[in-house]
């Protein structure tokens, strides 16, 4: 059985990254599931920056911001961490 786990929200979108507010910890290699909309999708976390810039690995939860790489449509949607 697959679970999952609410780890954020989407909160802007630009050139292929998106503005995540963390609930979650996920860190990059996670496979996130994109709940959006316009259609649900996986993902897999390959790279993560702080709002500065600064590439790092793990969001610890919140209260936290950090931009991942994902494609359109993403702006409101919700991510969950899946668990196999």
């Amino acid at each position: 059985m697959r679970r999952s786990q609410f780890v954020g929200e989407v909160k802007s979108t630009k050139d292929g990254w998106a503005e995540v507010e963390t609930k979650n910890r996920f860190q990059v290699g996670d496979t996130l599931e994109v709940i959006h909309p316009g259609g649900n999708r996986t993902v897999q976390v390959t790279s993560m920056k702080s709002l500065d810039g600064e590439e790092i690995s793990v969001a610890p939860g919140s209260p936290l911001r950090v931009w991942i790489p994902l494609d359109a449509p993403a702006d409101g949607a919700l991510l969950a961490r899946i668990f196999e």
